[in-house]
């Protein structure tokens, strides 16, 4: 029998998207018994402020951008997913250099450049990127990729032939109990209408690949992201901390219905987490659970339950941009739209071009990040748009428009968590900036591959 004390220890991150200190304090009071729990009660328990950006403008891809990179807003300069990474070295990648790792589904990870010495990678589904390590997981990376981009802002189970061909590449890497958990998701969708809870299905196919990926090869440092319980955030925080403006606006059915969506998408993280540590972490192992910042509770509702969203970016560009030539048209998170120019010439002349184009005043923002144009889009009540001077139906530049059965109830805040369970201690204040993460990290790194 193996001395779990003498194995060689490793390093296992949980990047845990806008996970506040306040809503996990919440669910440890209301799962005491439950893994996350004991976890929480074991580990240095930090909450990270998101300090270099004002709190109305985090974002996501900025927020891992900064935490991970270890710099400032004003120096890195990535705020959306397909900004230019120039002046942002990621952590994993550089310790990708001198230490065996795998990463799955990190932020950015699309823009790494030391791929090859990866033991196992799988990129975020944000871009359309398609490289695996190993190559098994193409067909994975491609059916998840596929789906992120046909679902935006609205969940939807639709799967195409070519999707099943995915699926089978992967069938047998997924977990007999996790087809079991997706087949009760679908059932609750069906019939119980809880249709936002389709993205917690993403999260237990990318859980069973870093499962499958850890069995396979030995590896120093793992690193898992996942979204899906921000992803409820977003919609549920109100019913999970109805104040009394939200009792007003939303109503007592809308509260009793939804508030349990956010803890059901840690429930599922929790189990999967307990199952790893039962089967796989040893004693001497280092665990970190962290999140770039967290979500809080907004005051601002919109009163419209349509959501409109680009589906064919194609066509959008097409007509704003009168069919010219010299751009490509990046994946992307709706409401961003995002095309990459041949040079800055090029995308100065055609980010004029949309502003001139834009007499509907769709187009909220405009970002140019080296020859990187990203815009926030927003359609508002309209039913059609005015682009150089001529009349269009939203269908014809491409926009659809779905029903939602919720309205956004969470908003971005600065508060993140940094949970860390080591053997070996190192000293940390109880809140720091999130501009620290990186150099605790390598620290944490360096103490535990002595």
């Amino acid at each position: 029998m193996i001395d779990k004390f003498k194995s060689k220890p490793k390093i296992y991150i949980f990047e845990l998207n806008e996970i506040s200190p306040q809503i996990l304090k919440k669910y440890v009071g209301n799962y005491p018994n439950s893994s996350l729990s004991n976890f929480v009660k074991q580990s240095d328990n930090i909450t990270t402020i998101a300090d270099d950006i004002k709190e109305k403008d985090l974002y996501p891809a900025q927020s891992w951008a900064s935490i991970n990179s270890g710099k400032p807003f004003k120096k890195h300069k990535v705020k959306w997913y397909n900004d230019s990474k120039k002046n942002c070295p990621q952590i994993w990648d550089d310790l990708a250099k001198n230490n065996s790792i795998g990463v799955i589904n990190v932020l950015h990870s699309s823009d790494y450049k030391n791929l090859k010495s990866f033991n196992y990678f799988v990129s975020d589904p944000y871009k359309k990127f398609t490289r695996t390590i190993p190559d098994s997981l193409i067909g994975f990376k491609k059916f998840v990729n596929s789906q992120t981009f046909k679902s935006n802002r609205v969940s939807k189970f639709q799967i195409s032939l070519n999707e099943i061909k995915f699926i089978t590449s992967f069938l047998f890497k997924i977990r007999l109990k996790t087809y079991f958990r997706i087949f009760k998701i679908l059932f609750e969708i069906k019939f119980k209408k809880k249709k936002e809870r389709l993205r917690n299905v993403d999260f237990l196919l990318h859980f069973d690949i870093f499962l499958w990926c850890l069995k396979k090869k030995d590896t120093f440092i793992n690193v898992f992201f996942t979204n899906h319980i921000a992803s409820q955030f977003h919609r549920y925080l109100g019913a999970l901390f109805p104040n009394k403006k939200i009792k007003n606006y939303f109503g007592r059915n809308w509260i009793m219905k939804n508030s349990d969506e956010i803890f059901y998408s840690m429930r599922l993280f929790d189990k999967n987490f307990s199952e790893f540590e039962k089967n796989l972490l040893k004693k001497n192992d280092v665990v970190v659970l962290v999140s770039s910042m967290g979500q809080g509770l907004t005051t601002k509702f919109n009163k419209n339950h349509l959501t409109k969203y680009v589906y064919k970016q194609e066509d959008f560009f097409k007509i704003f941009l009168e069919n010219e030539s010299n751009y490509k048209v990046l994946g992307s998170m709706s409401p961003q739209l995002t095309i990459k120019v041949k040079n800055s010439f090029y995308a100065n002349k055609l980010l004029k071009k949309l502003k001139k184009n834009d007499n509907s005043k769709i187009i909220e923002k405009y970002d140019l990040n080296n020859n990187i144009i990203t815009i926030s889009v927003n359609f508002k009540n309209y039913k059609h748009v005015i682009i150089n001077n001529k009349k269009y139906k939203l269908i014809k530049i491409g926009v659809k428009e779905d029903l939602i059965d919720t309205q956004n109830t969470g908003h971005h805040i600065k508060d993140g968590i940094l949970l860390i369970r080591s053997p070996k201690k190192i000293k940390i204040k109880k809140k720091i900036s999130y501009l620290k993460y990186r150099s605790i990290i390598e620290k944490l790194i360096s103490i535990t591959s002595n």
